[in-house]
């Protein structure tokens, strides 16, 4: 596997071993667009590299597995888990990372990737609601689009 690759999955083991809560994934979105939007950063670098297709796939999987163990302990400390499957949604993740770190780039505007985000945790949110609240507060989610 690539340097790039190497190094980007080792700043994500740490980075998202330190997630438990929503809190963590709120600083986890941000750090991580943060690297995404900054054109010389490793991960925007991973995210236009040409390496092998192999490469690619067990690159993604390796993240795919951390961000299902992020999701997983999130859910787990949920008042209400709902039907998320952790896998499907650390997939629905990343695949909003990937087009709308795209879209992004391609429009100059962190729009994109934010609206991507804001609905791929939007199941999290809501698992992450207090079933017994009905004032219509937002959800510990709702502030990470900024």
């Amino acid at each position: 596997m690539t340097s790039g690759f190497t190094e980007v999955l080792a700043r994500e083991t740490s980075a998202l071993a330190a997630v438990g809560d929503a809190a963590g994934f709120a600083r986890w979105r941000r750090r991580l667009v943060g690297e995404l939007l900054a054109p010389r950063s490793p991960y925007a670098l991973v995210l236009r590299a040409d390496g092998s297709e192999h490469e690619r796939a067990v690159f993604l999987d390796r993240w795919s597995d951390l961000l299902t163990a992020a999701v997983a302990r999130v859910l787990a400390a949920a008042p209400t888990r709902g039907q998320v499957d952790p896998r499907e949604l650390a997939m629905l993740i990343l695949a909003a990372v990937h087009g709308g770190t795209i879209l992004s780039r391609v429009a100059r505007d962190p729009g994109p990737l934010h609206a991507a985000l804001d609905l791929a945790f939007l199941p999290l949110e809501q698992a992450e609601r207090d079933p017994l609240a009905s004032d219509g507060r937002a959800g510990p989610l709702d502030s990470m689009a900024s």
